[in-house]
């Protein structure tokens, strides 16, 4: 009878676990470009990226971003910065077309590197403030030489105008003078130098000047010159074929016949006196 009184016990079905709803990331309420970037998703909470930004802040204001107050601290943030242990550390490699007079030399190029350290520059910043320095130097050299070169064509001009046909005849008078008193090639030397892209020797109102003396000291003797001894007689028959072959000898119009003609009298007289 005991059995018939026994709980009566019913199957039921199991109790299925619910299912959890995925928990939502603390930054996915930010805009696109914050959501993406791994400095914000690095962070599990707002309240970790405070603490980090936080922490951040003190760390560049005790380390990085401070102002260097003594000659030490100077020092080692131009380190920091790369500046080379030595100027051996600076590179530069200048144009190789440049003209000889913007090139350096080994005691230049050493001085710059000098100062270059000093101030405590990185290898970057003195190759690029060089480059800048050549640049401008070259820029410079140009447009002095094609200022110079104009002014040269103008004053050429000018001079073939006033010569006329005794313009070759002037100037081989002109640089026989400069033979004749020369010491020891030295001025030749000057007037062949370049000089801003040109030479002395070619410059119009130098060689007026230098043929105006010729035709003074012929006055007086001939190309040989006071003080340098007597002409010869060769001397004075080689002066009186380049005279009497002059353009402005042979055209009584000519503004120098007179002035070239009172030459060949005078060489007359020394070659033939009475």
């Amino acid at each position: 009878m005991e059995e018939l009184n026994a709980p009566v016990t019913t199957d039921t079905a199991p109790t299925e676990t619910p299912t959890e709803t995925p928990t939502e990331n603390w930054y996915d309420s930010l805009p696109d470009e914050y959501k993406s970037n791994p400095n914000v998703t690095k962070y599990k909470s707002q309240e970790e990226l405070l603490n980090g930004h936080i922490n951040l802040t003190k760390k560049i204001g005790e380390k990085g971003l401070t102002k260097p107050e003594t000659d030490e601290d100077w020092k080692k943030a131009y380190e920091f910065l790369g500046k080379p242990e030595s100027i051996e550390g600076y590179e530069f490699t200048p144009n190789e077309e440049l003209p000889d007079e913007l090139k350096l030399d080994e005691q230049m190029a050493t001085s710059f590197k000098e100062v270059a350290h000093e101030i405590g520059l990185n290898p970057n910043q003195y190759e690029k403030l060089m480059s800048s320095y050549m640049a401008m130097n070259e820029q410079g050299f140009k447009a002095r030489k094609e200022q110079m070169d104009a002014e040269l064509l103008a004053s050429e001009k000018e001079l073939k105008e006033t010569w006329g046909q005794a313009y070759d005849q002037n100037i081989e008078m002109a640089r026989n003078i400069v033979k004749k008193y020369d010491n020891g090639g030295k001025l030749t030397k000057l007037l062949e130098t370049p000089f801003n892209g040109s030479s002395l020797g070619n410059n119009p109102v130098l060689l007026n000047m230098l043929a105006n003396v010729a035709k003074s000291t012929m006055e007086d003797g001939g190309l040989v010159g006071r003080g340098a001894g007597i002409p010869t007689s060769e001397d004075l028959e080689t002066e009186l074929g380049k005279l009497i072959n002059h353009p402005a000898y042979l055209d009584g119009n000519n503004p120098e016949h007179k002035q070239i003609a009172k030459q060949v009298s005078n060489i007359y007289k020394k070659l033939y006196p009475q």
